[in-house]
């Protein structure tokens, strides 16, 4: 009960059953992090780099934004969990970020009709 989403964890488990004998996770960071949100068009998707780059609609944040995306990163699509490798160019996107790291904590985009 005291596992939470986004812990970095090692697990002894029985291969043949899948019942976990161990599991050792690290406490999530509590790293200074003020949210914003974002909203906009995907310009572009780097997989080498694990970034996506957004042109908000506001104007406040630019002609464009570039943000990391982790592991840890939530990403959907139509409401649907997906990969960084699964957004492209175009798609409408709403992101929550860290201002400090521009680290992406969630990606909501639609996909083009």
């Amino acid at each position: 009960e005291r596992l939470r989403r986004g812990m970095g964890a090692r697990a002894v488990y029985n291969i043949v059953s899948f019942e976990a004998l161990l599991i050792e996770a690290r406490p999530l960071v509590d790293d200074p992090c003020t949210e914003f949100r974002v909203a906009g068009r995907i310009l572009n998707v780097s997989l080498r780099s694990s970034t996506v780059t957004i042109a908000p609609n506001d104007a406040a944040f630019g002609e464009r934004l570039t943000l990391n995306v982790l592991e840890r990163t939530e990403i959907t699509i139509n409401g649907v969990p997906a990969r960084l490798s699964d957004l492209s160019e175009g798609m409408r996107a709403a992101a929550v970020f860290c201002r400090e790291t521009l680290v992406a904590k969630s990606i909501a985009a639609r996909a083009r009709q």
